[in-house]
C-alpha cells in the first residue's frame, strides 16, 4: 500500500502560540484515517498545512508522492477535496450555479452521481446557497466533493453541528463512496464514535502533537487493564514503570492500565504473589481519555452542593 500523505517535522507557529508541533503523519492510500483530539489540540491547523491553505513554519508536506510546495494549484485541486465545517464559498450564487461551476473545476466530474446525490438530499437548487440551511449547505459541499471523485477527500470537523440524520446520512456515503472509487480519506473529529464507524486508522493529537497514530485494531490490542488481587504494598518500581498508564488501588483489589504484552505484565503480577489475575480490553472512549489524562489534559469533577 502506497503512502498518499506524509509529514515530515511538520510544524506552526502563530506568534508564541505552536499549534502544529514536529507532527510526522503516514495516510496510506485507500485508508480511512481519523485525527482526533480535544478543542485546541492543532488537528485543523494539520489539515490546513496538508491541503496548503497555510504554509508550514518548517518541515515538509508530500502529497501523492510530491513535496506539495511543487505541486500546480490546479492539480492539488483536482486529486485533493477539501471540506470544512466552518468555511463556505459563494453564497450568493444559487446552488444550480455553484454545481455549473464546478463541472467546469473538476475533470473527474461525475454526473450521474451528481444526479444521485441531488436527489437524495432534495436539494432546492433554484434557491441561494446563503438561504440555505447548516444541514443543506454541507450537503451541497458533499455533494461537490463527492461528484468530483478526488483520490483523497479531507473532512475537516465537516459534521459539527449536524443533526444525527444527516450526519449518519452523511458518513455512509463517505464510506460508499471510499470503497466504490478507492478513495483515501483523512478526517478530523471530536466524535468518536465516527472513528469508531469509519476510521482504520487513528492519529490523537494534543497540545500540537501527534501523540500516537497506528491503526485503529492495533491501538485496541496494545492497551489493556489489568485487575489482580494483591495482598501487599505496590512496588514503587511497579508504580514508577513508564508502560503503566493508570494505577487504581483499593484494598487488596489493584487495576493497572498497561501498554504493552498483557503476559509479560501477568508473569511481573505473578512474580510478587498476585492472585485472579484478570485482563479487559478498553473501548475507544476509555484509551482516548487515558491518553488525553497522560498528556496533561484533566477536568476534574464540578459538584453540586
Amino acid at each position: 500500500m502506497n503512502d498518499v500523505i506524509e509529514t515530515r517535522g511538520l510544524a506552526k507557529s502563530f506568534g508564541r502560540v505552536h499549534a502544529v508541533v514536529d507532527a510526522n503523519l503516514i495516510v496510506p492510500s485507500g485508508s480511512i484515517y481519523g485525527l482526533v483530539g480535544a478543542n485546541g489540540a492543532g488537528k485543523s491547523t494539520l489539515l490546513r498545512l496538508v491541503v496548503g491553505r497555510f504554509q508550514p513554519s518548517s518541515g515538509e508536506v508530500y502529497v501523492l508522492g510530491e513535496n506539495l510546495s511543487a505541486i500546480s494549484p490546479k492539480l492539488l485541486y483536482e486529486r485533493l477535496h477539501y471540506i470544512a465545517g466552518d468555511i463556505g464559498a459563494y453564497p450568493d450564487l444559487r446552488v444550480a450555479e455553484m454545481l455549473n461551476v464546478a463541472r467546469l473545476m473538476y475533470r473527474k466530474w461525475d454526473k450521474t452521481r451528481e444526479a444521485q446525490l441531488l436527489e437524495a438530499f432534495s436539494l432546492p437548487t433554484k434557491q441561494r446557497i446563503r438561504h440555505l440551511s447548516k444541514g443543506k449547505q454541507m450537503q451541497l459541499r458533499f455533494v461537490i466533493g463527492l461528484s468530483a471523485r478526488p483520490e483523497i477527500l479531507v473532512l475537516d470537523e465537516a459534521t459539527n453541528g449536524l443533526d444525527p440524520v444527516v450526519k449518519q446520512q452523511l458518513l455512509h456515503l463517505v464510506l460508499e463512496a471510499a470503497a466504490a472509487d478507492e478513495m483515501t480519506v483523512l478526517f478530523a473529529t471530536q466524535q468518536l464514535e465516527e472513528i469508531e464507524r469509519m476510521a482504520d486508522h487513528v492519529a490523537v493529537m494534543a497540545n500540537g502533537r501527534i501523540i500516537s497514530a497506528q491503526t485503529l485494531d492495533s491501538l485496541q490490542e496494545r492497551i489493556h487493564e489489568v485487575c489482580c488481587v494483591l495482598d501487599r504494598p505496590v512496588s514503587a518500581q511497579l508504580l514508577q514503570h513508564p508502560n503503566v498508564l493508570r494505577i487504581w488501588r483499593q484494598g487488596t483489589y489493584l487495576s493497572l492500565v498497561v501498554d504493552g504484552d498483557v503476559d509479560v505484565w501477568k508473569h511481573r503480577l505473578t512474580s510478587v504473589n498476585a492472585e485472579y489475575i484478570d485482563v479487559h480490553s478498553l473501548d475507544l472512549y476509555e484509551l482516548f481519555h487515558i491518553m488525553m489524562e497522560e498528556e496533561g489534559y484533566r477536568r476534574d469533577r464540578v459538584h453540586f452542593s
